[in-house]
């Protein structure tokens, strides 16, 4: 562990674990204020697609009317891999690999200039999603405007950030309801892009655009491959609650009911303006497009939330259409695809601080698609989840364990093979040509 990443994992659990044991010594343990205080600051720094994030950390008080909020993330987790020793081939030789990782170590800087109505949101990343030797990432970094008056509700967002499709991939980490999100979620995950996105809320209904460079294109320079113009649009309708209730996926036992759907299309082309024939455009939500000279992808998802009093609801239907021509015959990832996925995860408090969940995900490749295709091949992906969480402050994500179950019922080596399924830290899913796989994970998580 390098001497940056014990120094983030010092101050966090020190800042984190000082409040919470202040809360408990308390001479009179009113809980109620402490309780008050955390689902606030919640509320602040979650993954909202319309709002500006903002974390409950430290807050300093600047010149002219400015502020800022330092917040951070600690995820502390074990994974143990099961797979068949003879089958496994995909990135080990052996039927079992666990071991300890730091998945996250998140800084986060945010605030506003001048008057509440400019905000800035900054933040890095020390852990091994995004870097296997712990150096520090920029994740997001935007600049936000809030015209307010007689534009109440609209906004504008310029800079580094998630664009407004996949609404697994908004919702912030912390807030998963499993220990880490699903294998369909990462495998047409948006990730991170470069653009411009206005914004409208209202009491029962939002809606965002977003111009950019395309999916997955965070940090690439305006040379990059990168899209030569992508457009994303999502529309959300919500029946009943507040808007903040959708920011998680637990429903705290003293939560009222909320209900929402919406709905998300995005579409891109390539191949006129930037350097996709230099080597391959990363932006497909299924694996690099290596060797095309020009192509388009439409991406789109439909999702629901219902949330009660102790139990939860979220399901989503995923889809992309890739048509990518090629500079020279047979190259890899030509021709039109079109590719699915489906996730329906479930919560219920058993207790005020104690909460199980289940979910089921699939993913199911187009079978044209090169490794998936031919005698034996697997197209189809389905995986189940289960586990629980022990949230040590009732209806506060602050400090929490969870611990669950990931299983494949079907052979992931097609799927890992071809890069696609997200990183191994994220699903703890490694690959293998016999099935099932099965991933026990649990995790230690500190935010604030």
């Amino acid at each position: 562990m390098s001497r940056r990443i014990a120094t983030v994992l010092a101050a966090g659990s020190t800042l984190g674990l000082g409040g919470f044991a202040q809360a408990q010594t308390a001479a009179s343990l009113d809980l109620d204020r402490a309780y008050a205080a955390e689902l606030a600051a919640d509320a602040a720094q979650r993954a909202s697609a319309a709002a500006a994030d903002e974390s409950a950390g430290l807050d300093i008080a600047g010149k002219d009317g400015a502020t800022l909020n330092i917040g951070a993330l600690v995820q502390f987790r074990y994974t143990a891999n099961f797979r068949d020793e003879d089958a496994a081939g995909v990135g080990s030789s052996g039927d079992f690999t666990h071991g300890f990782e730091i998945p996250r170590a998140q800084l986060r800087f945010s605030g506003n200039v001048i008057n509440d109505r400019i905000r800035y949101y900054i933040e890095g990343d020390f852990g091994e999603v995004n870097s296997a030797e712990n150096d520090f990432q920029i994740e997001d970094a935007w600049i936000e405007y809030d015209f307010a008056g007689s534009l109440e509700g609209v906004t504008v967002r310029a800079g580094q950030f998630k664009l407004p499709l996949i609404y697994e991939e908004l919702v912030h980490p912390e807030y998963s309801q499993t220990v880490d999100r699903s294998v369909a979620n990462e495998v047409f995950s948006q990730q991170r892009s470069q653009g411009i996105q206005f914004a409208y809320t209202s009491d029962a209904w939002r809606a965002m655009v977003a111009v950019s460079d395309g999916l997955a294109t965070g940090g690439s320079g305006f040379a990059g491959a990168e899209a030569d113009i992508a457009l994303t649009g999502r529309f959300d309708y919500k029946f009943e609650g507040d808007w903040d209730a959708f920011n998680d996926f637990s429903s705290f036992q003293t939560d009222e009911a909320a209900y929402r759907v919406g709905a998300a299309l995005h579409w891109e082309t390539w191949g006129d303006t930037n350097n996709a024939a230099a080597g391959g455009l990363a932006s497909a939500p299924l694996g690099t497009l290596s060797g095309t000279t020009d192509g388009q992808l439409i991406a789109y998802t439909f999702d629901a939330q219902l949330e009660f009093g102790g139990w939860n609801f979220y399901g989503a239907f995923l889809g992309s259409y890739v048509d990518s021509d090629a500079s020279t015959a047979g190259a890899a990832g030509v021709g039109e695809f079109n590719d699915f996925g489906v996730v329906a995860q479930a919560g219920y408090f058993v207790t005020e601080q104690v909460e199980l969940f289940a979910r089921y995900d699939g993913v199911f490749v187009d079978d044209e698609r090169a490794g998936f295709s031919g005698a034996g091949a697997e197209d189809n992906f389905n995986f189940v989840t289960f586990g629980g969480t022990y949230f040590f402050v009732p209806e506060s994500h602050a400090l929490k364990f969870t611990t669950d179950v990931v299983i494949s019922i079907d052979e992931t080596a097609s799927l890992s093979g071809a890069g696609l399924g997200g990183s191994s830290s994220i699903t703890g899913i490694l690959g293998q040509a016999e099935e099932p796989e099965i991933a026990v994970r649990a995790q230690l998580q500190l935010v604030f």
